[in-house]
């Protein structure tokens, strides 16, 4: 075995006795491989040790949202504590994971990403984008289309003064901005849109259910993980 392997089990034999609890290191993107693994080092920590605690130190850019509820249910029906340290980047579906925990360690390198879900590109084969990525690409857009049509009006007003009436330039307005953006609106796929909305459903449920057990979210959390983070980075 690796030295470096060898140390890193060491800690993590001396870490669980210690904290009188079985240490689970993972350091993997969650697909849904990493389930039957799961199942695997857990039963074969409880027929050694029995105990009734799990820390998990865990490491990971996200993946599959459905293998991280599997994850996060299984360690909640075997264990009484089901603890969590984020030791370095925690994003998407290892933030769904997380939620199931009854205690969170964050170190100082832990970094706790939002809480979306990873949807395969269109055309990219194996590449995934964040679903807060067209949430926020469309808020941007509403955003820029209000602008214009404000611009523009106050433009109109500005210039024609009395001369046209408010009905009248609000309708011009509309119709600019309208103009100004259609073809962009037109690149939109609504089918799209529904599949990255539900998706991010998706993690809001699971994010919910897993909370149940131990209910140490506060109330509004989880949306702000869903929705209000403006990158994987902060």
């Amino acid at each position: 075995m690796d030295k470096e392997i060898a140390r890193i089990f060491e800690a993590g034999r001396a870490v669980a006795q210690e904290r009188s609890a079985d240490v689970i290191l993972a350091n993997i993107p969650i697909w849904p491989s990493v389930l039957e693994n799961v199942r695997r080092v857990v039963d074969e920590s409880q027929r050694r040790s029995g105990h009734k605690k799990v820390l998990v130190l865990l490491v990971t850019d996200g993946g599959d949202p459905h293998t991280s509820y599997q994850i996060g249910r299984l360690l909640q029906r075997r264990y009484e504590e089901v603890q969590f340290c984020i030791a370095g980047d925690c994003y998407s579906a290892g933030t769904i994971l997380v939620l199931s925990g009854s205690k969170l360690i964050m170190s100082d390198d832990g970094r706790l990403g939002p809480l979306d879900v990873q949807i395969l590109r269109k055309d990219e084969v194996g590449e995934r984008l964040s679903g807060l990525t067209l949430a926020i690409s469309m808020e941007k857009l509403h955003e820029e289309v209000f602008d214009s049509f404000e611009y523009f009006l106050l433009r109109l007003k500005a210039r024609f003064r009395t001369q046209i009436a408010l009905k009248t330039a609000l309708e011009i307005a509309a119709k600019m901005s309208t103009d100004l953006y259609s073809d962009v609106y037109r690149q939109i796929d609504p089918l799209k849109v529904g599949e990255d909305a539900r998706a991010m459903q998706i993690a809001k449920h699971y994010g919910q259910l897993l909370n149940k057990r131990f209910g140490n979210v506060k109330d509004g959390a989880i949306e702000r993980l869903l929705e209000e983070y403006p990158s994987h980075s902060c």
